[in-house]
């Protein structure tokens, strides 16, 4: 006989069914699409962490729920400034409503209100569709069903932080180990629970807001070690500078990585970024991106950078020879009788002979072919900074080449302080210390 637990409208139930577990999330009805047969979804595991692992894998193979979401651009915590009130400070801690008996509006209500209301219009659609994600996946089966003036610390905590964070991955039907988010991405939904909850907390004067005296915000660390990245940017320096085969078309197509020019900045240049006879110099134009999202049709040119604005960046030396050769061969490429781009994207600099898309899905494994394993792409813009650093480039010239608005890259200038200061200590106590005395020696003779 199966034994249930209660489960409130919206929330993820469990069924206990002899020793297995079984978990059930109906869909709201506003969230259904039309023609969608069966809205309540079930999955089964050996304890309730997998069974609500299994339930999330099946919601995200059948497209009921997206693919995790990507950062949240620290900038959007910004937002919190404007809708806090008229005074633009975060409240800390919790108080009393107006009146101790008004619940407020259930979360799956308010959460709704926030997305038409509150949310930022001039947000990219990308962004937007990192809240919708973390709130339809993440936010909504833990916490939709309870009221605004229902949630505590203690609730939080054991309703919805633990159990996002006990979630694991499942591979072949199988739970792993691993947590099924990780620290960088917790702490983005963390983000977004902190907005619905502090907006609601300042205009509807409701009970908690989430700061971090209530939960610590997860920080994410880099996934590689100072020595890690050490180590592949000496292999990519010899790889790309010291001793590149310019002959493969792959060095053109990856020596701008080595200016830390992000993957999807890349793969969204267009011939005409690449200016040779600009007044200042040659130079490349990062404007755009190319992007992926369902909504508009898979692949598509979103016409911003990541971080909202456009950036010049000089081409020297090699940089420049790299993309000389890749303009010719683009322009051969271009001449034969097979070249038939789609329109969209046409005036890409980097597309396959016969002017088919060169996306991700192609680039990371051709990358991780070239370059060999344990290097990701995005690597290639921290060496970029660490080897910016360890010239001495500025920091804030270093900042304005990889489009960083925010202090990241001073990691890597603390590291090139502590070896520069380390060689100039080293210096001045070889100067401090007197020479070592010259002792010579008589050589004897030794009798016959």
């Amino acid at each position: 006989m199966a034994v249930k637990k209660r489960r409130s409208k919206g929330g993820i139930g469990i069924t206990t069914r002899g020793d297995k577990y079984e978990a059930t999330y109906t869909i709201p009805k506003s969230q259904r699409v039309p023609g969608m047969g069966h809205f309540v979804k079930t999955a089964r595991g050996d304890s309730e962490v997998e069974a609500i692992a299994a339930l999330i894998d099946k919601l995200r193979r059948e497209n009921t729920v997206p693919d995790l979401p990507g950062a949240v651009p620290a900038s959007q915590e910004k937002q919190l400034r404007r809708w806090l009130g008229p005074d633009g400070e975060d409240i800390k801690g919790t108080r009393d409503p107006d009146d101790k008996n008004y619940l407020g509006p259930l979360v799956s209500d308010w959460t709704e209100e926030w997305l038409t209301r509150w949310m930022d219009e001039d947000l990219q659609e990308s962004s937007k569709d990192i809240y919708r994600g973390h709130i339809k996946t993440y936010i909504l089966p833990y916490l939709g069903h309870y009221h605004l003036n229902e949630l505590s610390a203690n609730l939080l905590l054991d309703k919805w932080w633990r159990p996002i964070g006990a979630l694991r991955k499942v591979k072949n039907g199988v739970v792993t180990d691993q947590p099924y988010l990780g620290a960088s991405a917790k702490a983005n939904v963390y983000k977004t629970l902190r907005l619905l909850i502090t907006t609601a907390h300042a205009k509807h004067r409701t009970r908690v807001a989430l700061t971090e005296t209530l939960i610590r915000k997860p920080v994410p660390t880099r996934p590689e070690t100072q020595r890690q990245v050490e180590t592949a940017a000496q292999h990519l320096q010899e790889l790309f500078m010291d001793n590149p085969n310019k002959e493969d078309p792959k060095w053109s197509l990856w020596m701008p990585s080595l200016l830390g020019i992000r993957i999807s900045e890349r793969l969204g240049l267009e011939v005409d970024d690449i200016d040779l006879n600009a007044d200042a110099g040659p130079c490349i134009y990062i404007h755009q991106q190319l992007d992926y999202r369902k909504a508009d049709g898979g692949w598509y040119i979103k016409d911003t950078t990541k971080n909202g604005e456009p950036r010049a960046i000089p081409l020297i030396g090699l940089f420049l020879e790299a993309m000389e050769v890749r303009l010719a061969m683009r322009e051969e490429w271009a001449s034969r009788p097979d070249w038939n781009p789609d329109e969209k994207f046409k005036n890409l600099l980097f597309l396959e002979p016969g002017g088919k898309l060169w996306t991700r899905r192609q680039d990371n494994p051709a990358w991780k072919k070239y370059v060999g394993p344990g290097i990701r792409g995005h690597l290639a813009r921290h060496i970029t900074g660490h080897m910016l650093a360890h010239q001495g480039v500025p920091l804030e010239t270093a900042m304005g080449l990889l489009g960083h608005k925010s202090e990241a890259m001073a990691h890597y200038y603390r590291v090139a302080s502590l070896i520069s200061m380390r060689r100039d200590m080293e210096e001045g106590e070889a100067r401090r210390r007197p020479p070592a005395p010259v002792i010579s020696f008589t050589p004897v003779k030794r009798r016959a």
